[in-house]
């Protein structure tokens, strides 16, 4: 996709952008994808995300906003609650709160400066400040969710593990177990944070932040194709799905000129990676490098954790990021964490993908790419031994490769997905609800 410029000085923008991004790569990439997407459509656009992404926005020439430094983005992610299954919306819990209070303090003084354009707002499933932007200041709001885990349906409850929504409950036994997980947890962990900065603002408090609340009543947008995941009758009837926006920032850099060397030496890779905000990850490198042993594969470990790298053998290879949409169509398989952004690169370059999820949307991302045929999953803790005889097994399937061929042909281009969305965006209207 080629890269736009910043809206000239001399052309009069249609409308100011405010684009809210919280989390790691995965949840920004495609943020950023929209923001340079409707920047090129003659918006002015901003992107608020962690100052972890300020070089990508520059790069993409988008003004930027930090919510928070790089430190604190590297604080959460280390902390070591932050990969459980079970703990880890807690362990985040107090840095998604100052995020969103800079995140508020910035959409109110952006759009405060807006100098007569129309302002509409687009948030990521974290960004809370965006809703209490949309209800004190009447600022139109975009709800993007990344992932289908983002609904908390009791018709399709998302797998989560320690949760046990079995989906052959009564369908009111599962609403109520909905009521009371949303009411004696997760409320627990954001409502306290999301109703002191209501309750600054004048605002009337939440509850059920994640499972109603979240979700903007002007619009709802899921970023991934409706056969990764149907729309149930208990998501919001105003959602759209959109498709995968496949950004990586692949149109940024190419391939190192080592990792180049490294490809064209030998038969295709498998590659791993765990994510790029999972600085706890030593365990499954060691594991990498034993499976590449055992199975006598050439092996790529991602990583920017440099100290999470056991001594590397000639036949593996590492590199701090890689563009996957360019790496993965010259590898011959993926061990990975079950990121959203990684499992679409996936099965938009039609390899085999096994899964080893740590927590958040991972573990539904797993069921449902297992349900394609394209998948595999294991436990984190799996050992090399078992980790390789799945891989070999996934790789020996006639199965496999045509549900992995299947997939990769349903995957739209990127300019398709992008464009559709922002159409939706640009649609948004003045809300007349909010209280302020």
């Amino acid at each position: 996709m080629k890269l736009s410029s910043p809206v000239s000085p001399t052309a009069r923008p249609r409308s100011l952008f405010i684009v809210v991004a919280f989390g790691s790569a995965g949840d920004v990439h495609p943020m950023a994808a929209l923001a340079q997407a409707l920047q090129a459509r003659r918006h002015r656009v901003v992107l608020l995300a962690s100052a972890v992404f300020e070089p990508l926005a520059r790069q993409l020439g988008l003004a930027f906003e930090p919510l928070g430094s790089v430190k604190d983005f590297e604080d959460v992610a280390s902390h070591p609650d932050m990969w459980h299954p079970l703990r880890g919306l807690a362990a985040m819990a107090p840095g998604v709160e100052e995020a969103n209070r800079l995140a508020y303090a910035a959409i109110a003084r952006i759009a405060a400066g807006a100098a007569g354009l129309p302002v509409r707002l687009v948030a990521t499933t974290l960004a809370f400040a965006a809703r209490s932007a949309r209800d004190k200041l009447g600022l139109p709001l975009a709800t993007v969710h990344l992932a289908p885990s983002s609904f908390l349906s009791a018709v399709d409850p998302p797998a989560i593990p320690g949760v046990g929504i079995a989906p052959w409950l009564p369908l009111a036994l599962r609403e109520g177990l909905w009521w009371l997980i949303e009411r004696g947890f997760i409320d627990r962990w954001f409502a306290p944070g999301i109703n002191r900065l209501r309750r600054e603002l004048a605002l009337p408090p939440v509850t059920r932040v994640l499972g109603r609340w979240v979700h903007s009543p002007d619009l709802v947008i899921g970023l991934f194709p409706r056969w990764f995941a149907p729309p149930r009758i208990d998501w919001p009837g105003h959602l759209r799905l959109t498709g995968f926006p496949l950004f990586d920032a692949g149109q940024l850099s190419g391939l190192s000129r080592p990792l180049e060397s490294f490809l064209a030496a030998g038969e295709a890779p498998i590659v791993f990676t765990a994510g790029t905000a999972m600085g706890l990850s030593a365990a499954f490198f060691a594991r990498a490098v034993e499976v590449c042993r055992r199975m006598n594969r050439r092996g790529v470990l991602l990583t920017r954790y440099l100290d999470q790298l056991p001594d590397l053998p000639e036949f593996v290879h590492h590199e701090r990021y890689v563009p996957l949409g360019q790496l993965l169509p010259r590898a011959v398989a993926i061990v990975h964490h079950g990121g959203i952004g990684t499992s679409a690169q996936a099965l938009a370059a039609g390899v085999p993908q096994l899964i080893t999820p740590f927590g958040f949307d991972q573990f539904d991302n797993a069921a449902r790419l297992r349900a394609l045929g394209v998948a595999d999953s294991l436990p984190q803790r799996a050992g090399a031994a078992r980790m390789a005889s799945h891989l070999t097994a996934l790789l020996a399937s006639t199965d496999v490769a045509i549900a992995c061929r299947f997939a990769s042909e349903r995957m739209p281009a990127q300019g398709a997905v992008l464009d559709s969305t922002c159409k939706l965006v640009e649609g948004l209207r003045q809300s007349s609800e909010h209280p302020g």
